[in-house]
């Protein structure tokens, strides 16, 4: 693992890396999500190099898509390609995971990508539900985890 900082970040900082990794045959536009620029949100960014590398969001929101105190959403986690399976992203993950407490949170949750379901759950989240289709993107599922320290 090369020397790396995680920091805050605006949320432009992530639309690039989004669209890179998770959304590669959309447009720019659609890495932008709506909940990004809401008081709330926090993005953070793994900086190799001064360069980011890696990223992920929170917004304050349960999974019907109410805002709730405790509960936070995760969006949008992508870590380039060449750097993958180096740790940047637990580490990141734990980092998200602090600033959430920080800010009351008590439970993160996301939608996952059927191929990142073993990675989350290395991060103590757990499946819940079946699996289901987002279109232009995949198969996914439900993954949630309660914070410690809240």
């Amino acid at each position: 693992m090369l020397p790396f900082e995680i920091k805050a970040i605006v949320a432009a900082d992530t639309w690039f890396l989004r669209r890179l990794v998770l959304r590669p045959h959309l447009p720019l536009e659609e890495s932008r999500y709506p909940e990004d620029l809401t008081r709330k949100a926090i993005h953070m960014g793994v900086l190799v190099g001064g360069l980011i590398v890696g990223i992920a969001s929170v917004y304050q929101e349960d999974e019907t898509g109410m805002t709730d105190n405790n509960v936070w959403r995760l969006r949008g986690m992508a870590i380039a390609p060449e750097v993958r399976g180096q740790g940047y992203g637990r580490r990141l993950l734990v980092e998200i995971s602090k600033k959430t407490v920080e800010q009351g949170g008590s439970r993160i949750w996301c939608n996952a990508r059927v191929t990142a379901v073993d990675f989350y759950k290395q991060q103590g989240f757990a499946t819940h539900g079946e699996p289901f289709n987002l279109a232009d993107i995949g198969a996914h599922y439900i993954m949630k985890k309660t914070l410690s320290g809240s």
